[in-house]
């Protein structure tokens, strides 16, 4: 084969790679309406269900003239679920493949869900997964959680989130980069922080983000890159005075463990202090919270560490704050007397 043959070939497979690529990109499209006046319905909830187990895989809102169009991340089967308040809720089965990459449902007919009634007790009850756009928002006391969980515990119970045994979070395959409080970093560097340690009792709403990355944001310019947030909403009676915990141990061999967080959320400001000593192999903030098997000793010795940290966000309004976080660690080794036999 010459070269102008090979080059041709290579292109041929350039070109079909595109294409295929192309075509792998799975969506579900379709149009929500009234059944009784078949008139369009905008801000319907729309959920894909995994089929297999009905775990949630993601989600938006019809448009205001009832139209969606859903990205899906991978072939396969699923149950698209439609709700909307004062309507009953519809499912429909959907499959996708490498040869049906695309499913348009057509017209979604919503019913009504009028019922009369004589006399009746109305309770109100916030729905566990709300999808606004591109924010699928969680309800956290829809999900039960054992007293004096952190937030970690509750993402594992979340549909669509998972965390690893290191402690990284991801939903629906994407990977969480920062976790904000009200709107606000919280110890920017690490989201382990503070899934490891905010308690759940203090969280009203968890909100997944996909957002433009920093850089977008600060110069206004898209630069084609997202990142994935989660956003904790704090009870408004939690934003009195300061809440906090304190955790201790002590047992054999002169082993401690104690650790300590304070947070106090005023109005619009926040002030979060965590601190922490131990002798156990605890690295820092991020190994705090939670249930976890920890060993000591190992090939380098004992770990005895010491850490304080600090994050905040003060000021009035948008028109003048402050805000950042700062931590210092200090951890020495305690080696362990090593017996050598010599012949």
């Amino acid at each position: 084969m010459n070269k102008r043959g090979f080059i041709a070939l290579f292109l041929c497979i350039f070109l079909s790679s595109i294409a295929q690529s192309v075509a792998a990109q799975f969506t579900i499209s379709g149009i929500v309406k009234d059944k009784n006046d078949n008139l369009p319905l905008p801000q319907v909830s729309i959920r894909l269900l995994s089929a297999k187990d009905s775990t949630f895989v993601t989600g938006i809102s019809s448009k205001d003239n009832g139209t969606f169009s859903l990205k899906v991340p991978k072939a396969g089967s699923y149950i698209a679920a439609f709700s909307f308040l004062g309507y009953r809720n519809a499912y429909e089965p959907v499959q996708l493949s490498k040869g049906q990459p695309r499913r348009n449902l057509g017209d979604i007919l919503l019913g009504s869900n009028d019922v009369l009634l004589q006399e009746a007790v109305v309770v109100g009850k916030a729905p566990e997964v709300v999808v606004k756009e591109d924010t699928v928002e969680f309800n956290a006391d829809s999900y039960k959680t054992q007293p004096n969980s952190v937030v970690e515990d509750l993402l594992k119970k979340l549909p669509g989130v998972e965390v690893d045994s290191e402690g990284k979070i991801t939903h629906a395959g994407k990977e969480i980069t920062k976790i904000l409080v009200d709107g606000k970093e919280f110890f920017s560097d690490d989201p382990k922080v503070a899934s490891k340690n905010l308690p759940v009792d203090i969280i009203e709403k968890l909100q997944v983000v996909d957002r433009k990355s920093d850089l977008a944001r600060l110069t206004g310019v898209d630069d084609g890159e997202e990142e994935t947030v989660i956003n904790l909403t704090i009870k408004k009676g939690m934003k009195r005075g300061w809440i906090g915990n304190v955790t201790g141990g002590y047992g054999l061999d002169g082993r401690y463990e104690a650790g300590a967080m304070l947070n106090h959320f005023f109005g619009d400001n926040q002030v979060t202090i965590l601190a922490g000593s131990n002798n156990t192999n605890n690295m820092g903030f991020t190994d705090m919270g939670g249930n976890r098997f920890r060993r000591f000793g190992g090939m380098n010795g004992i770990n005895t560490s010491h850490n304080v940290g600090v994050n905040f966000n003060v000021g009035k309004g948008d028109a003048f704050r402050v805000g950042g976080d700062v931590s210092y660690n200090n951890t020495a080794v305690q080696r362990k007397n090593l017996r050598h036999d010599l012949n």
